[in-house]
């Protein structure tokens, strides 16, 4: 919400960790023009946005970015990395199977200084096999893609289901980094045990970092971070 959050939780962190950070700003096509939501201790103002940003080599910033309007999607992501300044190393896109025509067209505007370009997925119903399939449409437009069912609200992945889903996809899509999603805090992270000895899995959390009036715990925060990385390394 704002560059002293950010400030906490990157103070914590050893020089050394073997990590980057993602530091995620939410935003969505309404927020983006001004117009406040349901979750304003989510969604910062676009005055700060500037701000919240770092040049920490330690962080991976990016805006986490949602629409209803997905026709309007290519000069959203232009105007919203404007607005968000040089430390912005990209997008994580909340929204779904955004058009591949569009995010083709943001990677070639930007040939000069490499975005990272995060997919998030629900994936639903998808067998491992379809969701394969999907994603295919993105192979060397995406970095990551984000299997979360959660979307923030802190409900817990399926063990069984995820393993099954990062082989797949693992196995057929080698360049794109895979992340989970889904009910993580410090006192969940064993839940990422099935994970152990997997190359390049990120993790990400939101909802569980929350109190009861939305406010990001940053102690919380913290501890998640450490705990997670101790599982994963």
């Amino acid at each position: 919400m704002n560059a002293q959050e950010v400030d906490t939780v990157l103070r914590a962190v050893p020089k050394d960790f073997a990590r980057l950070v993602m530091i995620g700003v939410l935003m969505s096509n309404k927020t983006l023009y001004g117009v406040k939501n349901k979750y304003p201790n989510r969604y910062p103002g676009l005055e700060t946005l500037w701000n919240i940003f770092s040049n920490d080599e330690r962080a991976l910033n990016l805006i986490h970015f949602s629409t209803d309007h997905p026709d309007t999607l290519y000069s959203d992501l232009c105007r919203a990395q404007e607005l968000a300044g040089p430390n912005c190393h990209g997008f994580q896109l909340n929204m779904r199977w955004p058009d591949p025509a569009v995010v083709e067209r943001y990677r070639l505007k930007v040939p000069f200084r490499k975005k990272t370009i995060v997919l998030q997925c629900g994936a639903g119903a998808l067998s491992a096999k379809q969701l394969v399939d999907r994603l295919d449409q993105y192979y060397g437009l995406i970095d990551y893609v984000l299997l979360d069912e959660s979307g923030g609200t802190g409900k817990e992945f399926d063990g069984e289901k995820l393993v099954d889903l990062v082989h797949c996809i693992k196995s057929t899509l080698p360049n794109v980094g895979v992340g989970v999603a889904g009910g993580l805090c410090a006192s969940s992270v064993d839940r990422l045990s099935p994970l152990q000895g997997w190359v390049n899995i990120s993790v990400d959390a939101e909802g569980k970092l929350r109190d009861e009036n939305d406010n990001l715990m940053l102690r919380e925060a913290v501890k998640y971070l450490f705990a997670a990385a101790e599982v994963l390394l």
